[in-house]
């Protein structure tokens, strides 16, 4: 879920975070009296803020009870005693949103957003924020058309859409002429939550449709979010789509995909995701150590709840490893029952052939290969095995590969419009081949005519 702006950091606690800022970027040892503040501000800001305050006090009064009794004498190194801070509150909240870390990027960010240093510094680093971005092109890692006229988007983080709307909207134009588009969010942690709406609109028409609601402890206010009235580019009410997920989709990337199944819009495969719904914010304790707690609560317009802690069961469950073969070709099957165009329904049953034979290829032995092995059509032309393929061979000498495609059927290197069938009689033996095509034109038969 997104990292909401709609706090600012108390004035006091910010005034002390910017003096001791560096002195705890560059020291990586903590000691007893800096953990002990960590641990009093940590536990103030999880009541102050957690969205529910009965489990927020818990969390506080477990973490001050450890630091007191001297739980955390040990560790005496920040990363560790950020990590064991952050499994003591898990214990009571159960909550993957929840953690405690150092980042000394991430703490420079929150004091620009809340304005806590020169407004030179602000600009270095939100221009820094964005080139960060930049490079990974805002999560749009692959889009391609696939065969079948089957859009492929690879995204792997929902992007601020201040940073990344242009980027969305050219890549959503890229996909709009296909038939069906399949969104891959296997390696996608989340993200901004106007990002999730603004995708989502791409699917539906420019009616308003509601696709979930926050409640927000801090503002004690629920924000709703609904499909967008305008959009750069075209819109694909109509197009197929599917989202694939694995047990690693996690926050915004559940948000997606549940919205998207909920309104019976879009076709899960893969695995069940990880399980986080609640809208989040990222605070800083003290210097550089900062603390990201769920300040809100996911509410589906449809079911009424969300998806934290049991995740976002798939409509076909699959292993994310299988997902997007499986889904290519589920895509390919649903425009060939729903075309009314026969040639196309042609075509398109060809094509779903050639992808499924390099999605699971045929394995012919030499043994099976020297089956077909001879000489056809009055010994115009030969066929033979040479180096594991086999080879047919024209009368002026030319030779070309045949790709095992299915039982009898071969491909060839130069042509995706033709293949090659041995053609068989009643008692299986071979006596010739044929050409065959996507159109249906019935060549003839070529025997065989001999031996090699």
């Amino acid at each position: 879920m997104k990292k909401s702006n709609i706090i600012i950091v108390s004035f006091i606690l910010s005034f002390f975070c910017f003096n001791s800022y560096y002195h705890c970027q560059e020291n990586s040892s903590i000691d007893s009296t800096l953990k002990t503040r960590i641990v009093l501000k940590a536990a103030k800001l999880v009541t102050d803020n957690y969205i529910f305050p009965d489990i927020g006090e818990q969390m506080a009064e477990y973490i001050k009870e450890n630091n007191e009794s001297g739980t955390y004498n040990s560790y005496t190194e920040i990363n560790q005693f950020c990590s064991k801070l952050t499994d003591d509150l898990r214990k009571i909240c159960k909550d993957r949103h929840l953690f405690v870390f150092k980042n000394p990027e991430e703490a420079r960010l929150i004091m620009a957003k809340n304005k806590l240093v020169p407004t030179d510094e602000i600009n270095d680093i939100e221009r820094q924020d964005y080139e960060k971005n930049r490079r990974s092109n805002f999560g749009f890692r692959k889009i391609e058309i696939l065969e079948g006229n089957i859009g492929y988007l690879d995204l792997r983080v929902f992007a601020d859409t201040e940073y990344a709307g242009e980027t969305a909207s050219k890549a959503m134009n890229f996909l709009s002429n296909t038939d069906a588009i399949i969104i891959d969010l296997r390696k996608n942690g989340g993200g901004h939550e106007e990002m999730v709406q603004l995708l989502c609109s791409y699917f539906f028409t420019g009616e308003k449709v509601h696709l979930n609601s926050n409640y927000l402890r801090p503002k004690d206010k629920t924000e709703q979010y609904w499909t967008l009235p305008y959009l750069p580019g075209k819109r694909m009410p109509d197009v197929e789509l599917f989202i694939l997920t694995s047990k690693r989709t996690f926050s915004a990337a559940e948000e997606f995909t549940y919205d998207l199944k909920n309104l019976k819009r879009a076709t899960v495969i893969g695995e069940t995701t990880k399980g986080g719904a609640h809208p989040v914010d990222c605070r800083i304790i003290e210097g550089n150590i900062l603390i990201q707690m769920p300040i809100g609560l996911s509410i589906n317009p449809i079911t009424k709840t969300n998806w934290e802690g049991v995740g976002v069961k798939p409509d076909i469950e699959i292993p994310e490893e299988d997902a997007l073969d499986f889904a290519h070709l589920k895509a390919m099957q649903v425009i060939i029952d729903k075309t009314s165009d026969e040639n196309y329904r042609k075509e398109l049953e060809w094509k779903k052939g050639i992808v499924e034979s390099e999605i699971n290829p045929i394995a012919l032995s030499e043994e099976d290969l020297v089956e077909y092995t001879g000489k056809y059509y009055d010994e115009k032309y030969s066929i033979y095995v040479k180096e594991g393929n086999l080879c047919r061979v024209y009368p002026d000498g030319t030779e070309e590969i045949l790709l095992p495609l299915l039982k009898d059927v071969f491909g060839f290197t130069d042509t995706e419009y033709y293949r090659f069938q041995i053609v068989r009689d009643d008692d299986k033996k071979v006596i010739g081949y044929k050409i065959i095509n996507m159109w249906g034109t019935d060549f003839p038969v070529r025997l065989r005519t001999g031996d090699l």
